[in-house]
C-alpha cells in the first residue's frame, strides 16, 4: 500500500512538473509579453520624462533591430548610466515599482505584472564600464566613450532607443531560431571593445536589497 502511494505521488509531482515546464510556464510567459507590449509605448514615455540616457537592451533590444518580435519577452531590459541612476528609479518608484538592487550594477524593478532589470553603465575616465555577474561567471565589459550611444528601434509602429547590436551578441540572448544564432554570431564587435571574462563563479557579493524610499538615494548610492 505503501509503495503504491509513494509511485502515485512521484507520478503526479512529474505529471505537475511536466505541466509546469509545457504548459504553465508558456502561458504566464505569453501573458507577461502581452502586458509588457502593452505597455511599451507608455514605458518609453516614462523612462523620456526622466531626463536620463538610456537604451533597451536585451532580447527586445535585438527584435527592435530586426523590426519584428522573435519570441516572447517576460521583462524588459534597459541600460542607463551610473550618473542617471537615481532620478531613474525616482521615476519608477512614482510610478508604482517596486526596487531592488538584485546584483551589482543590476536593479530590479517590479509591480504586478511588470517587470523591468535596470543595467547601470559607469563612467572610468574616457571609458563606459559595465559588470554582468551571475553565480556562474563575471563578465567587465569597457568600451570607449563614444560607443555608448543609442540606436534607433522599431517594433510595429514604436520606435524607441536601442543599444547597438553588438550588445545582444555579447549577451547571447536566448534563441534556438537557426537564422537567429547566425544574424547574432555575424555581428562585429567595436573597436576599442575590451570584455574581460571570469568563467569561475564570482567572489563578489550578491546583494538583494530592498530600496525603501526613505534614504533610498543614499543607499542607491552606495553600491
Amino acid at each position: 500500500m505503501f509503495t503504491r502511494a509513494c509511485y502515485w505521488i512521484i507520478t503526479l509531482i512529474g505529471l505537475f512538473t511536466a505541466a509546469t515546464r509545457t504548459v504553465i510556464r508558456p502561458a504566464v510567459n505569453r501573458y507577461r509579453h502581452a502586458r509588457l507590449m502593452l505597455q511599451l509605448p507608455r514605458l518609453i514615455d516614462l523612462f523620456d520624462s526622466s531626463g536620463s540616457t538610456w537604451m533597451v537592451a536585451g532580447g527586445l533590444s535585438y527584435d527592435g533591430h530586426r523590426g519584428y518580435i522573435t519570441r516572447s519577452h517576460k521583462d524588459l531590459d534597459v541600460s542607463i548610466i551610473k550618473e542617471h541612476l537615481n532620478r531613474v528609479l525616482e521615476v519608477l518608484r512614482r510610478d508604482g515599482f517596486e526596487v531592488s538592487q538584485s546584483r551589482i550594477d543590476t536593479y530590479s524593478c517590479q509591480r504586478p505584472g511588470l517587470k523591468i532589470d535596470l543595467f547601470v553603465w559607469d563612467l572610468q575616465q574616457d571609458r563606459m564600464v559595465k559588470r554582468y555577474v551571475t553565480n556562474s561567471y563575471t563578465l567587465q565589459v569597457s568600451i570607449p566613450i563614444e560607443l555608448f550611444t543609442s540606436e534607433n528601434g522599431q517594433i510595429n509602429d514604436t520606435c524607441f532607443p536601442i543599444q547597438p547590436l553588438w550588445v545582444p551578441r555579447l549577451m547571447k540572448i536566448s534563441t534556438t531560431d537557426p537564422t537567429d544564432l547566425a544574424y547574432i554570431e555575424g555581428i562585429p564587435y567595436p573597436d576599442g571593445y575590451e570584455p574581460t571574462w571570469s568563467e569561475e563563479p564570482s567572489s563578489l557579493p550578491h546583494p538583494t536589497v530592498r530600496l525603501n524610499k526613505a534614504g533610498s538615494t543614499d543607499l542607491a548610492e552606495s553600491f
